[in-house]
């Protein structure tokens, strides 16, 4: 039986302070990569260099500034490996993931995942092991909670889906969706990846979930025609969850700029969500928690 070879693409903008433990982590690993691709994506530091100087297995593809998801495709159709396995050029692999995913390849499958841990700003473990496979890997799931990173994934050769180049965010998410139609996923049981948590990270962004509803709602409008109509109340339904989970922590943590967008935004959608018992109770509170913040100097932007 053939050992399936794996490509490791790394996709790299200004990474030189985390770049070397990342591909450290890489070449430690108990199975070992055929190759390392490092995607240059048009750094002002020496993050190439610092790729470049690592030698084989590590190859450096430059590119101009255009963006994760066009340097993670160039890796993609660059790759030579039977699998591509993606990392992010300041997260860090456990030196048994390559081998826990290549061990539940079989046929049939396209993505072999982990669980994850992440840590800096934030720490915790997200794993979704238990939640049944016939629902985790579900469109309604993977939309409304997504749970698997490009770091943690290995993904086979010659699938047809990439990541989308018209997302800034939930690239990752439309990426994954688009390959339920592809075959099968697999996840390791332990958490074997660990994403690096900074003030860089989308994550952090203010207000972040507006720009990541945004992304889901043109692929609905674009690339899910597969879905049924229940299917997309579903993903309506759940993302409205998570708009409103998000106000209520905005308003918790006294974020008041974020609290406004957040409101400001649900507020044209609520006859999309007429009905919705948890659209009712986020109006109530918005106006009881109205009145904690008019207590609260508004923050103003400077106009030149």
């Amino acid at each position: 039986m053939n050992v399936p070879t794996v490509s490791v693409v790394i996709p790299c903008y200004n990474g030189s302070p985390f770049l070397p433990a990342t591909l450290d982590s890489v070449l430690a690993q108990t199975h070992s990569p055929m190759e390392v691709i490092v995607v240059d994506d048009g750094s002002t530091d020496d993050s190439a260099a610092i790729a470049a100087s690592y030698g084989n297995p590590v190859r450096v593809i430059r590119q101009k500034n255009q963006g994760e998801s066009v340097a993670r495709n160039l890796g993609m159709d660059q790759a030579r490996g039977d699998w591509v396995a993606f990392l992010d050029a300041d997260d860090l692999w456990n030196p048994r993931k390559l081998q826990a995913q290549v061990d539940l390849v079989e046929p049939g499958v396209v993505c072999v995942h982990t669980p994850y841990r992440t840590f800096g700003v934030l720490e915790g473990v997200c794993d979704r092991g238990h939640v049944a496979e016939k629902y985790r890997y579900t469109p309604e799931y993977v939309c409304t909670r997504p749970f698997i990173t490009p770091s943690s994934a290995m993904v086979r050769s010659g699938i047809k889906s990439r990541f989308p180049t018209w997302a800034q965010y939930g690239e990752d998410t439309v990426f994954f969706l688009d390959l339920l139609t592809e075959g099968a996923f697999r996840m390791v049981e332990e958490p074997l990846t660990e994403i690096r948590r900074h003030s860089r990270n989308q994550s952090g962004k203010q207000a972040v979930e507006i720009e990541w509803h945004q992304t889901m709602l043109k692929w609905l409008e674009t690339s899910a025609g597969h879905l049924s109509d229940e299917q997309r109340v579903t993903i309506h339904r759940g993302w409205q969850s998570r708009l409103i989970r998000a106000t209520w922590r905005a308003r918790w943590h006294g974020r008041r700029d974020e609290y406004d967008r957040y409101r400001d935004y649900m507020g044209p959608a609520r006859d999309f969500w007429k009905g919705s018992a948890a659209l009712a109770v986020f109006a109530l509170r918005s106006r009881l928690w109205g009145g904690v913040f008019r207590s609260r100097p508004r923050s103003r932007t400077n106009k030149s």
